[in-house]
């Protein structure tokens, strides 16, 4: 057991979009987070920029489990326009966990 330490499922989060993002051509940019889930204690919550509309959230998520690891395979996806980014381009997934809680 460790204490004085949370654990963050999406600490492999860039990873995951990393691939997501190379290898599906329907994606131009991706980030995930984790948000609380009731059963697991944390889910993983994707954010989609598309690059092709036609895009569904159903078959992002099928491609998802073709192409992921179980564990890594998010629950929820979201597409949006834009991500909160740095100047120097990193997603700012403060912002989007900011914005979990609001909602």
């Amino acid at each position: 057991m460790v204490l004085g330490r949370e654990l963050k499922l999406t600490e492999r989060s860039p990873e995951m979009c990393s691939n997501t993002k190379f290898d599906y051509n329907s994606v131009a940019n991706c980030a995930a987070i984790g948000v609380p889930d009731e059963n697991s204690g944390e889910k993983v919550k994707l954010f989609v920029i598309k690059s092709d509309d036609s895009l569904t959230s159903d078959e992002l998520l099928s491609w998802c489990r073709d192409y992921l690891t179980a564990y890594k395979v998010p629950k929820v996806c979201e597409f949006r326009e834009e991500l909160p980014m740095t100047p120097v381009g990193k997603i700012l997934r403060k912002d989007l966990r900011q914005s979990e809680v609001v909602t």
